[in-house]
């Protein structure tokens, strides 16, 4: 059910009870078999570039399969300036290896240790320690069983592959 709208060029229908603090963000993220999963900027920014190399490869110029006045041609372009503006990995092999260091931590009880929202939250916003995670992600916050020395080293960790 549709909890509400907003106006305006970005304007997007809410599911009730979606809250990604809570990590809740409506059937197709969150069912186990989920058909979509939360990407960082490096991902995104891939995708789109292999859509444009097909588009290449078929022969079809860009302008003739999205004319200037298309409205998706214009989200695929402001997609793909705002993914490569904000992409702070720039290495296909170094956006894996993160992702890989990432959700393979787990827990005491050797489940996931990170939603793949918060997975690609820290990909896409690189803290540099463990308080300015909690802050930038705020399902960390109530993580009790995350130590902040854990979060440092994997945080460490990964910046190191960037």
């Amino acid at each position: 059910m549709n909890a509400g709208f907003r106006n305006g060029p970005h304007a997007r229908v809410t599911t009730q009870g979606e809250d990604a603090t809570e990590l809740r963000f409506g059937p197709e993220f969150d069912a186990p078999s989920a058909s979509y999963r939360a990407l960082a900027y490096h991902e995104v920014a891939e995708v789109l570039r292999m859509r444009e190399e097909i588009v290449r490869k078929e022969g079809v110029p860009p302008e003739k399969l999205y004319p200037p006045v298309d409205r998706e041609n214009q989200r695929f372009h402001t997609a793909r300036k705002h993914a490569h503006r904000f992409d702070n990995i720039k290495k296909s092999e170094a956006c894996a290896a993160i992702r890989r260091t990432i959700t393979t931590e787990t827990d005491a009880r050797g489940e996931p240790r990170f939603h793949p929202f918060e997975v690609a939250q820290i990909m896409n916003l690189m803290p540099e320690d463990a308080e300015e995670a909690r802050g930038l992600i705020p399902s960390l916050q109530k993580k009790v069983d995350l130590d902040d020395d854990v979060l440092n080293h994997l945080l460490s960790a990964i910046r190191a592959l960037v």
